[in-house]
Order: C-alpha cells, then sequence, then structure tokens
C-alpha cells in the first residue's frame, strides 16, 4: 500500500479549497483552488487550475480524503518518487476515498511557475481507456501529449 495520502480541505472564510499530499500525515505538496472548481457531486475533481502554496495553514473542514498512489507506479508509491515526479512537474496520481477517487493529470505549467493544470485523466498507461470515452479522443497525439515525461 502507497504510503502517500491525499486530504481535501475547505476554507469557511473564503471560496478556496486546498489539496494536500501529504506523507506520514506530513505534507510534500499544498495547491489552493477555487471552491467551484473543487469536487463535483460525483466525487471527481473537476479540471481547473492549482496554486501552490507555500505554508500550510490551519484547515478546519476536512472534505475528503484517502489513499494517493502515482497511476504509473507498479509498485507503491513512496515519498522519493513522489519528489521527483514534482520535480518534473508532472504528476498522474491515482486518489482512492469514500469521497473522491480517480486518476488525475496534475502539470506545472511553465517550469518556473507556481501554476499547476489539474484534470481528469483519460488514458492511463497500462490500463484500458475508461468505458464511455469516445474512441476518437484517443489520438496518437493525444496520447503522447498526456504521457510524456510519465516513463
Amino acid at each position: 500500500m502507497s504510503s502517500i495520502r491525499f486530504s481535501l480541505h475547505k476554507s469557511p472564510n473564503d471560496s478556496l479549497q486546498h489539496l494536500l499530499l501529504l506523507v506520514r500525515q506530513r505534507p510534500v505538496m499544498h495547491w489552493v483552488l477555487p471552491a467551484t472548481a473543487g469536487r463535483s457531486m460525483s466525487g471527481l475533481l473537476e479540471r481547473g487550475l492549482l496554486l501552490e502554496a507555500s505554508e500550510v495553514i490551519a484547515l478546519p473542514e476536512l472534505i475528503a480524503q484517502g489513499r494517493c498512489q502515482l497511476a504509473y507506479d507498479t509498485t507503491p508509491s513512496t515519498c522519493g518518487s513522489l519528489r521527483a515526479a514534482l520535480a518534473k512537474g508532472r504528476l498522474l496520481v491515482t486518489l482512492s476515498g469514500p469521497e473522491v477517487q480517480g486518476t488525475y493529470s496534475l502539470i506545472r505549467l511553465h517550469e518556473t511557475s507556481p501554476a499547476w493544470l489539474l484534470s481528469p485523466a483519460t488514458y492511463v498507461p497500462g490500463q484500458r481507456p475508461q468505458a464511455g470515452a469516445a474512441s476518437s479522443s484517443f489520438s496518437a497525439a493525444s496520447l503522447r501529449s498526456q504521457t510524456a515525461g510519465l516513463a
């Protein structure tokens, strides 16, 4: 089992949510996202922009939590593999919790930027395409762009 966990929090004073990746209950990465771009009613995170947060503040309201696995790791993910993926600026993570489930792509917009793009993954290496996904959306170019640097 992966030692990486995730937690999603809501700030009561503003319209922001906080997504944290944790190892042994210590934050490794912390992003802030608008609450409107957060969790949908289906238990999936929606596509949106995230900003890195430099500090972990007291986060009063826990919305969701669970396990986190780097989707392209065949063995349980470790802190080292997570830090390496963060340094590259590309993550493909599978979140498994009672409130939030799914595989998501997190891509840094520029190597020096604190902005990241979060989107549900449409392709996971080594897995079949998700049921109901349009086959025309799986062109060779789109697969290469989604998985560039993940190997």
